[in-house]
């Protein structure tokens, strides 16, 4: 009995591998993950409270606690979402050149149309309308 390899590199009929999602069925998936992950958090924070309250009481204890809990979150307030903001207005600017740019050199728009269809356009799209000072 001979050992056929090119056998075992054909997938079977029955063990086909299942196509990937589509990008946009990812996102929504993604999307829907993190928003569901973000209020399981704050359900939970709220019982934290609920209970620490309960067992602490509103004395000096409590505000210990409750401090001890605010300070990663100044801490990342800070720091993390400075440094967020940061990239989010480097990315705008250097998007917003290559903008000026494409028109400069495609009278048409055409340039212009393609890089703001593009995922990274609509990502611009979405940080230029969310900034605050749109300088």
């Amino acid at each position: 009995m001979t050992h056929d390899a090119s056998a075992e590199a054909e997938p079977r009929a029955g063990a086909a591998a299942e196509p990937e999602p589509p990008a946009a069925g990812r996102l929504a998936l993604s999307t829907a993950f993190f928003s569901i992950a973000t209020g399981l958090s704050r359900i939970a924070g709220l019982v934290r409270e609920i209970v620490a309250a309960g067992y602490f009481g509103v004395r000096g204890p409590m505000s210990a606690f409750t401090i001890a809990f605010q300070v990663p979150n100044l801490i990342r307030s800070l720091f993390a979402d400075a440094a967020l903001r940061g990239q989010a207005d480097r990315y705008r600017r250097r998007f917003s050149g290559m903008l000026k740019d494409a028109a400069k050199r495609d009278q048409q728009g055409f340039m212009v149309g393609s890089l703001l269809a593009s995922d990274e356009g609509r990502t611009y799209l979405l940080l230029d309308a969310a900034a605050p000072d749109k300088g």
